[in-house]
């Protein structure tokens, strides 16, 4: 049946339960595609053993010293006189915590993003804030109010042009300076409203909700549809050629602007600053924790727009990404994850699908791996697709700490 299989810790084989009740004599096959990973150019291998015929029942182990450390995608099949059959191919992981790529590095990438926030540090424009959500009468599809928090919107100008940073900010009612910690909250790739989820409320904590495109944070259906088919139609799957242009630089702008604003805010306690987020949100939360140094903890799940070139260059498993353009490489997420401080940022993902053909395990991995320090965690998620969670069993998940 399908799966996807994750090996580690020197296991460096693959075992496979063969029920042959008419013991007659049987060839299983194993192919394995190119390796997925980039660390080398494997070709396609096969491997293949013969079940003898005085056995009716046994497990045929496939050893695989030879094979690159990577993630491969697996075709199984077998042969018996006439007949033949095969099984849904699956992923098949050996040693991801080895995988890396040279095409990660980027010799500008810290010159580039030193230029962008300059820019960004120069930005003029007060901030326009909101009523207060958990008293106002609010339209019937707005569902942000929050009773005990103040819940406000939030504008702030980018530049003439550009899309304002927008988005919600909620503190418990009565908060006293400097009591709260700040949790920025950011979403994967969609359009709708934005809302903050309910762990965001908490009576320590300042929440930010940053919207995807400096859209407003509560408008009818009718608003996003036209976003999404019209004003932001592609979004960041257009206008790659140049960084400058891209999507991917103007949301990530529109978020450090949003949480250096939040920064000022007189409830936070100046220490404690977390942001978290899925997918696309992932890719911002560990972009944020690379460009902010004062984010202490970053928290994110199945996080998009890693090994982004991997297609192009190399015919491997693109995942749901922007066609290759070498502008990317400014906003690929583990040349982000390099950068995250290695002493006063924790990192967690919490979920990483070994089934996810949207974020590949590839990219994951190689982010992962590319954040300094110990002080991060990963849980790989046997089966776990992109959008899909199986339900818990033991060796479902595979947790991997930072060594210390």
């Amino acid at each position: 049946s399908s799966g996807h299989l994750f090996c580690g810790d020197g296991k460096r084989s693959l075992k496979v339960e063969v029920c042959n009740p008419e013991a007659v004599q049987m060839q299983v096959n194993l192919a394995l595609l190119s390796d997925l990973s980039l660390m080398s150019e494997t070709k396609d291998t096969v491997l293949f053993v013969t079940v003898p015929t005085d056995k009716k029942h046994l497990v045929v182990e496939f050893p695989m010293d030879e094979v690159p450390a990577g993630f491969y995608q697996a075709n199984l099949s077998w042969t018996s006189g006439e007949q033949s059959g095969s099984y849904s191919p699956f992923n098949i992981g050996f040693d991801p915590e080895l995988i890396e790529s040279p095409q990660d590095k980027r010799p500008d990438f810290d010159d580039f993003w030193a230029k962008q926030l300059v820019a960004g540090s120069s930005l003029k424009g007060e901030v326009k804030l909101g009523e207060n959500h958990s008293k106002a009468k609010l339209q019937p599809w707005c569902a942000i109010r929050r009773r005990g928090y103040v819940v406000r919107t939030f504008e702030l100008p980018m530049g003439d042009g550009e899309r304002p940073a927008t988005g919600l900010v909620a503190w418990p009612e009565g908060a006293q300076p400097k009591s709260l910690k700040l949790k920025v909250r950011f979403f994967g790739y969609g359009w709708g409203q934005t809302s903050f989820l309910g762990g965001d409320f908490k009576p320590d904590t300042l929440a930010l909700a940053v919207t995807r495109h400096g859209e407003e944070t509560d408008r009818e259906a009718d608003y996003y549809t036209n976003l999404k088919t019209n004003v932001l139609s592609g979004f960041c799957f257009r206008r790659t050629k140049r960084p400058e242009t891209t999507d991917q630089l103007k949301m990530l702008l529109r978020d450090w602007r949003a949480i250096r604003w939040a920064k000022t805010l007189p409830e936070w306690n100046g220490s404690d600053l977390t942001v978290t987020g899925g997918s696309m949100g992932g890719f911002q939360s560990l972009a944020m924790a690379a460009l902010d140094k004062s984010v202490t903890s970053a928290v994110v799940t199945i996080p998009w727009h890693a090994c982004i070139y991997g297609k192009a260059k190399f015919g491997r498993m693109g995942g749901w990404f922007p066609a290759w353009t070498e502008a990317l490489g400014y906003f690929d997420t583990a040349n982000f994850a390099k950068r995250i401080p290695s002493v006063t940022c924790r990192t967690e993902i919490p979920r990483a699908g070994l089934g996810d053909y949207v974020c590949p395990p590839t990219g994951v991995a190689k982010l992962w791996n590319a954040i300094p320090g110990t002080d991060k965690r990963i849980v790989w998620v046997q089966g776990s697709e992109h959008g899909y969670v199986p339900p818990e069993y033991e060796g479902r998940d595979f947790v991997r700490e930072g060594e210390k």
